[in-house]
Order: C-alpha cells, then sequence, then structure tokens
C-alpha cells in the first residue's frame, strides 16, 4: 500500500507504530490525506496538546483514532470551538480534555451545525437543565456524536408515543441497539420503526 506524509508524520514524530500509522490514513479520503503538511501538524499537535494538557501517548491516540485532525484550523476553527464548548458546558480544563479524548471527532464537529443544535434538543425537548446536560456530556461524551434526526428524535417520538415511558431514557440508553432500547423502556419496535420512517420522510 502506498503511504503519504500522514503516515509518515504519525511514525517519526509522533512515535507511531507503521502498521497503525498506515491504518490511520486509511481512514481518511485520499484528496485529504493529501493535503498533510508537516508544518501544520507540527502546530496542530503543539496547540492541541497546550489547550488541553495533553501527553504524548494521548496525542498519539487521538491522531490514530481521527487522523483528520492533522489537517484541521486551529486559529478559525478548532480553538473557538473548544473555547465555546468549554464555556458552553461550564468544563474544566480536564473535563474539556476528557470529552475530546473520548470523542476526538468533536474536534471536527460544526458548533452551528452539529454542537449547539445538539445541546439545544437536550434542553428543549427533553427538558434537561443546563446542569444536568452538562453531567450526561461529561460522564459520556459519545452523547455528542449520536444524530439528532436518526438516533434521538425518532427515539424520543416513540417514547412519547407509549404510555408511562420515561424520556429521561432516550438519552440515557442512547447507546443501546434498537431493540434492546425497546425492551429497557417499553416501547414496541413496531412504534419505534414507524417514527424512524416518519423522520426519514421529512
Amino acid at each position: 500500500m502506498r503511504t503519504g506524509v500522514a503516515t509518515d508524520y504519525c511514525v517519526q514524530t509522533l512515535g507511531c507504530t507503521r502498521e497503525d500509522a498506515v491504518k490511520a490514513e486509511a481512514k481518511m479520503l485520499p484528496q485529504v490525506a493529501n493535503s498533510v503538511r508537516r508544518q501544520k501538524a507540527d502546530v496542530v499537535c503543539a496547540e492541541l496538546r497546550a489547550k488541553l494538557g495533553l501527553s504524548d501517548n494521548e496525542m498519539r491516540k487521538l491522531v490514530l483514532r481521527v487522523p483528520t485532525v492533522l489537517t484541521l484550523n486551529m486559529d478559525k476553527n478548532v480553538n473557538p470551538k473548544l473555547d465555546w464548548l468549554q464555556e458552553r458546558l461550564d468544563l474544566s480544563r480536564d473535563e474539556l480534555k476528557k470529552i475530546c479524548l473520548t470523542l476526538p471527532a468533536t474536534l471536527a464537529y460544526s458548533v452551528d451545525k452539529n454542537l449547539e443544535p445538539k445541546l439545544s434538543y437536550f434542553e428543549h425537548e427533553l427538558g434537561m437543565s443546563p446542569r444536568e446536560i452538562r453531567s450526561k456530556i461529561i460522564s459520556m461524551p459519545a452523547r455528542l456524536g449520536y444524530s439528532i434526526e436518526k438516533r434521538y428524535r425518532p427515539r424520543l417520538a416513540a417514547i412519547r408515543a407509549t404510555a408511562g415511558a420515561d424520556p429521561a431514557a432516550v438519552i440515557d440508553r442512547i447507546r443501546a441497539a434498537d431493540a434492546e432500547f425497546c425492551k429497557r423502556t417499553g416501547v414496541s419496535i413496531d412504534t419505534l420503526r414507524r417514527e424512524q420512517a416518519r423522520v426519514r420522510r421529512r
């Protein structure tokens, strides 16, 4: 397999094994992998280390999971986003670090198109307080990774259509597969499938 700058950078600068570096580059679209530049990658890694207090091992793991971070613009995108998220959820540096290490894709999410709509959905549709939202995201950052349209909205609609079902289960059991979610909440699988189809038709 032909490899490029991303693989070389991971091996030579971050100390990754070549096998892991090749796998990481394979996650990137060819045009994105080809856009990696050493100087820019150095800036990204240096600023993320400083911003989040990352060790060499943590930096390496983050890049291996989401190698596209090497191409991000820190000044225009990442730093403002991290500042916004830290203020929005009243996070300490360690809490912000936990979110980024657990869900590195957060670094690439759009505030306007992803993060803010999701947090607002939790507040207005699930009826959660800012403190509750903060607690849920810190305890399981992956909650930020699920789609409102594909995951949260149809499950909430199914919960609302089921007598006695608790809306809190939508976020508490977000990781559960559909069958397990229905088993734990008392929602019928037919009701959930109907709501999923309704959302797809929008």
